[in-house]
C-alpha cells in the first residue's frame, strides 16, 4: 500500500471513490474540503489530504489538513477542519472487517508519521452521522476512532427520517412547535430555490441579509460563492421565507447529497427576528425533501449540558432543544482526538478542568421531594418526614438571594429568553450559576424560585 497526496490530478478519482463509498458524505468531498481552507485564513490551512492505494485500487480516501493555531503566547499545529473534527477516512464498499482494520492501522500510521515530521501537537477526527453505514447500518456503529490511540470526545446530533409521512412528521413535532408553525403560516409563505431557480440576484440577497444578521461579514467571499455554486448545480436547496406584502424575512441553506441534507447557513432580518420564521422554513423544507427522495436530514448538534470536553453556552443549549423540537432521534455523533504532546495535552486538560469546575452544577437543582417521600418510607418514618410540599416551597425568599438572582440575570442574557420561554436547560444554567455564589446556606429550590420570580419580572 502506499499513499498519494489529493491535488489536481486526482480529485476527479477522489470524488468518485467519496460517491461510492458507505463511509463517505458530502464532508469528504473536495468542494467541502476547498470551502474549509478558505473559510479562516488565520489558521493558515494547508492540504495534505491523501488516497491510499494498493496496485491501481483506492483502498482509502483521508481528508487531512494541517491548522495553526494561538492562544496568547501558546502557538501550535494541529490537524483539523477549521478547527473542528475532520471526518474520519472513507475505506470502498465489500471489504471484510479485517481488511478494514489492516487499512485503517496503514492510514493512521500515515497520518502519526506526518503529525511528527510536522510537529503537530493535536488532532480531531469523527466518524459522521450522515454516513450511509451509520445512517442504515448493518451492525451497531461504534467509534470505531477509538482503536488509533484517540480519546472518545462523543457527542449527540438530532437526525429526522424523512422516509415518514407528512403526518408522522408532523406528529413528531413539539406541540409548540406546531403552534409556532401555524402562526409562521399565517405571517409567511416559503418560497423554495434549488438547481437554476436560484438566480444570483437571489443569492446576493441571501449574503447581504448574513452581514446584516451578524452585524460583519463573517467570513470570505469565495466561501458564499462556493455556497451558490453547489446549490445552483442541483446539490442544495435555498429556503426564503417572504412577509404577505412580499418582504424578504428570512433565508436557510441546505446541502443534499446520497439522498441525505444538513443545513448549511441561516440568517434571519433582524427585525423579524422575534418571529417564527425558522420554523416555517424547517417545515416546508423538511418536506420539500421528503417529496424529492431525501431519506435523512441532520438538523443538527444536541448539547444537554457541559461534559469534561465540550462547553456549550446556554446560547448553543437553546438551539439544541429548538433543534429537537423537530422530532427524529437523537443519535451518536462519534468524535475522537489524538494529542501527540504531552505539553499540550497538559495545558488543555487544565484548561477544560478548570472551565468544568466553573460550569458544572455540583450541587443538583432540587427537582421535587422524591429523594426524601423515599428515605422516609427506607426509614420507617414517613409520618415524621416533612410536610407535603417542596423543600424551601413555603419559605420567603430573602432580598438578598433575589438581588444575587437579578444579577445572574444580567450577567447571562443569553439563557433569560430561553429560560422564560419554559427552556429547563437553560433555567438549569442559570439556577447553578446562582448557586454556587449562593454558598450551602440556602436550598436549591429557594434559589430556583428567586431566579423564576426574577424571570416574570423581565419584560
Amino acid at each position: 500500500m502506499e499513499l498519494i497526496p489529493l491535488h489536481a490530478q486526482t480529485r476527479k478519482t477522489w470524488n468518485e471513490f467519496c460517491a461510492a463509498s458507505p463511509d463517505a458524505w458530502f464532508w469528504h468531498t473536495t468542494d467541502w474540503l476547498d470551502w474549509n481552507l478558505a473559510y479562516r485564513p488565520e489558521l493558515k490551512a494547508r492540504s495534505l489530504s491523501f488516497l491510499c492505494r494498493e496496485g491501481s485500487k483506492i483502498l482509502a480516501a483521508a481528508p487531512l489538513i494541517l491548522t495553526e493555531h494561538e492562544d496568547g503566547p501558546r502557538k501550535w499545529k494541529a490537524f483539523t477542519l477549521s478547527g473542528n473534527h475532520l471526518p474520519g477516512p472513507a475505506l470502498p464498499p465489500g471489504i471484510s472487517p479485517a481488511e478494514r482494520d489492516g487499512i485503517m492501522e496503514f492510514v493512521f500510521g500515515g497520518i502519526d508519521d506526518l503529525a511528527e515530521e510536522l510537529g503537530v501537537s493535536h488532532s480531531k477526527f469523527r466518524i459522521d452521522a450522515l454516513r450511509p453505514n451509520v445512517v442504515e447500518p448493518r451492525y451497531a456503529p461504534y467509534n470505531s476512532l477509538l482503536k488509533y490511540q484517540m480519546i472518545d470526545c462523543t457527542e449527540g446530533t438530532q437526525l429526522i427520517d424523512l422516509r415518514l409521512s407528512r403526518s408522522e412528521l408532523r406528529d413528531g413535532l413539539r406541540r409548540n412547535h406546531l403552534r409556532s408553525i401555524e402562526k409562521g403560516k399565517e405571517l409567511f409563505s416559503i418560497k423554495l430555490h434549488s438547481g437554476k431557480d436560484l438566480t444570483d440576484a437571489k443569492f446576493e440577497e441571501y449574503v447581504a441579509m448574513h452581514g446584516r444578521a451578524a452585524g460583519r461579514v463573517t467570513r470570505p467571499r469565495s466561501t458564499f460563492d462556493m455556497f451558490r455554486s453547489w446549490i445552483q448545480s442541483g446539490r442544495g436547496l435555498v429556503a426564503e421565507a417572504l412577509t404577505k406584502e412580499g418582504v424578504t424575512a428570512g433565508f436557510e441553506l441546505y446541502i443534499l447529497y446520497k439522498n441525505s441534507a444538513y443545513g448549511l447557513s441561516a440568517c434571519n432580518e433582524p427585525e423579524y427576528e422575534h418571529l417564527p420564521i425558522r420554523h416555517q422554513i424547517e417545515w416546508e423544507a423538511m418536506n420539500w425533501m421528503r417529496k424529492q427522495g431525501v431519506h435523512f436530514y441532520e438538523i443538527g448538534p444536541q448539547h444537554f449540558g457541559i461534559l469534561p470536553y465540550d462547553f456549550p453556552t446556554p446560547k448553543n443549549i437553546g438551539i439544541s432543544h429548538f433543534k429537537y423540537g423537530f422530532g427524529g432521534e437523537t443519535v451518536p455523533y462519534y468524535l475522537a482526538e489524538r494529542f501527540y504532546s504531552a505539553e499540550h495535552w497538559a495545558v488543555e486538560q487544565k484548561r477544560r478542568n478548570e472551565r468544568f469546575a466553573e460550569m458544572y452544577p455540583f450541587k443538583p437543582v432540587s427537582r421535587g421531594d422524591q429523594g426524601r417521600a423515599l428515605l422516609a418510607r427506607l426509614s420507617g418514618s414517613e409520618a415524621s418526614a416533612e410536610p407535603a410540599g417542596k423543600p424551601g416551597e413555603s419559605a420567603s425568599i430573602p432580598p438578598a438571594l433575589l438581588e444575587l438572582a437579578a444579577k445572574i440575570l444580567s450577567e447571562n442574557p443569553e439563557a433569560v429568553a430561553p429560560s422564560a420561554a419554559g427552556d429547563v436547560r437553560a433555567l438549569h444554567f442559570l439556577v447553578g450559576k446562582a448557586l454556587r455564589l449562593a454558598g450551602d446556606g440556602h436550598p436549591p429550590l429557594l434559589v430556583r424560585r428567586a431566579i423564576e420570580q426574577r424571570l416574570a419580572q423581565k419584560p
